[in-house]
């Protein structure tokens, strides 16, 4: 009897073994990094002041084309391979995102009348959660692929660097640059969507490429309830943030390597990762 015993817990030891084996050469671990490119995307105009006709956009920002907002991300990323040519990935990291704008004010008085311009460069940074189906196309060391899913980010820290230059008749004067802090400006989550493709190249145990994805935000992420609460950029620099989504575009490279290579059993006719 008990040498039954020890018979079936060696087959169920030997099949966990086995299982676990299999399990791990399906994974693929791996980090990418790269630049960022926030595209503008506003749904609500907002401003400390208010013009005299409603309609005008006299004080409009004035916002930087996507190639100026650039940034950077660097993440961590893991797959799990479902079938052949398909995976599901779970991709945390962290990103910083540039949001860059101006806004000009002109004063009169009785005697002269000087512009102020302002230059606000908003930096924002996420703890981001993503998670993507990713399917390739070819079986062949150059692979091409595309990948969709949906994020979760957290906000980490923001800031706004500041820049005041006032123009006169006599001529142009520049401030110091001031950094002060924006948290207050913003909600502490987004959600959305993402997708993107790439390509790599795959060698015996691992894989390099590069890719590029897209992601799009289903909520504005200012803080409506306190668009007026920070003192300091609000009183000071008359600013306060419009309603927007994230929008934003990103490039990295991105180099995984598989769990087959700590795998002391390799399945037959695996085809390696």
């Amino acid at each position: 009897m008990k040498n039954k015993i020890k018979l079936v817990l060696f087959i169920l030891l030997v099949s966990t073994i086995g299982a676990n084996a299999q399990f791990i050469t399906k994974i693929s671990i791996g980090i990418k990094g790269g630049a960022n490119f926030h595209v503008p995307n506003q749904i609500n105009r907002n401003s400390v002041f208010e013009a005299a006709n409603t309609e005008s956009n006299l004080f409009d920002k004035e916002y930087e084309p996507f190639y100026n907002n650039v940034n950077h991300q660097f993440v961590f990323v893991g797959y799990y391979k479902l079938t052949e040519k398909s995976y599901i990935s779970f991709q945390p990291g962290i990103s910083c995102n540039s949001i860059n704008y101006s806004n000009t004010y002109q004063w009169q008085g009785e005697s002269n009348t000087f512009d102020s311009e302002y230059v606000f460069k908003h930096n924002l940074q996420f703890i981001n959660l993503p998670v993507l189906y990713k399917y390739e196309f070819l079986n062949r060391r150059l692979q091409p692929y595309i990948q969709l899913g949906v994020y979760y980010d957290f906000l980490a820290n923001s800031t706004s660097n500041i820049t005041k230059t006032e123009t006169t008749e006599f001529g142009a004067l520049e401030y110091n640059k001031e950094s002060l802090g924006a948290n207050d400006f913003y909600i502490q989550s987004s959600v959305g969507s993402i997708g993107g493709i790439g390509v790599t190249y795959r060698f015996k145990r691992s894989k390099l490429g590069i890719e590029s994805n897209f992601k799009y935000g289903f909520f504005n992420i200012a803080d409506t309830q306190n668009r007026f609460n920070n003192s300091q950029i609000t009183g000071k620099y008359y600013d306060t943030p419009d309603d927007f989504r994230i929008m934003n575009a990103s490039i990295s490279a991105i180099y995984t390597v598989s769990m087959e290579c700590i795998s002391k059993t390799t399945p037959p006719n695996h085809r390696e990762f």
